[in-house]
């Protein structure tokens, strides 16, 4: 049995979708941004934290704080390359 995430990420707008998904496979960008973008995105398609670090790379204590950022009321996800 899964547990609810205790701060659910919030819907991505389709901009952010895309910029994230271009993010995700940058080879100029810096490896943390990149690895952000990873867990957000898997985040948003329904995994785990802790999977979404995973997915990423990360080890899963790693991940919430950059996926904690995007599900705050009005924030937005930005990253500047």
């Amino acid at each position: 049995m899964t547990r609810r995430q205790k701060d659910p990420l919030r819907p991505l707008t389709q901009e952010e979708q895309t910029h994230l998904e271009h993010l995700s496979r940058a080879s100029s960008a810096p490896a943390a941004y990149v690895a952000r973008a990873k867990s957000v995105l898997a985040v948003a398609a329904g995994h785990s934290y802790t999977t979404a670090a995973q997915l990423a790379g990360r080890r899963s204590g790693d991940a919430g704080a950059g996926v904690r950022v995007a599900t705050e009321p009005g924030s937005t996800v930005s990253c500047s390359v």
